[in-house]
């Protein structure tokens, strides 16, 4: 097992980043949060049931197909103790900050202080990126701090 976790907004990124040769285990959180129901207190498990119906509803995907898409992404998410550091990949459009909000809020609650996680935040497109890009030293990794993950989970809680 690798003792990275890189999590990122959906396979298109990770497809790039594998090609690109990116270290670790790669998680995509696949929800656009922007459309349907997100009520608020429900658990991650509880609200994937909720988003999953939704999406076969409007025939985005087949309701089996995304519970077992949620199902697998909550289940790596809930064993991120098996990784030393967790890299959140994402852009800074309305899909992505809705998710990465979603991470935040419970990583907040469940994160064991022994794991680092950091957070690449781009204007463009990952997907768009070269492999060299992606190699390139220059995407800058910002650690996250209790605040980051405090202030997650307000703005989530506000949505």
């Amino acid at each position: 097992m690798n003792t990275t976790l890189n999590i990122v907004s959906s396979n298109t990124v990770i497809n790039v980043m594998q090609q690109a040769n990116l270290y670790g285990d790669f998680l995509a959180w696949q929800d656009f949060l922007h459309e349907g129901p997100i009520p608020k207190n429900f658990s991650l498990q509880q609200l994937s049931k909720i988003r999953a119906y939704f999406l076969s509803e409007h025939r985005y995907t087949s309701l089996n197909k995304a519970l077992e898409t949620f199902e697998y992404r909550n289940n790596i998410l809930e064993n991120y103790k098996n990784y030393k550091k967790i890299i959140l990949w994402f852009e800074q459009d309305l899909y992505d900050q809705l998710q990465l909000l979603q991470i935040l809020d419970w990583l907040e609650t469940h994160l064991n202080k022994d794991i680092e996680v950091s957070l690449v935040l781009t204007d463009k497109y990952f997907a768009e990126y070269s492999f060299q890009e992606f190699q390139d030293a220059s995407l800058q990794k910002n650690i996250m701090t209790k605040k980051d993950f405090q202030l997650g989970k307000k703005i989530w809680s506000a949505f």
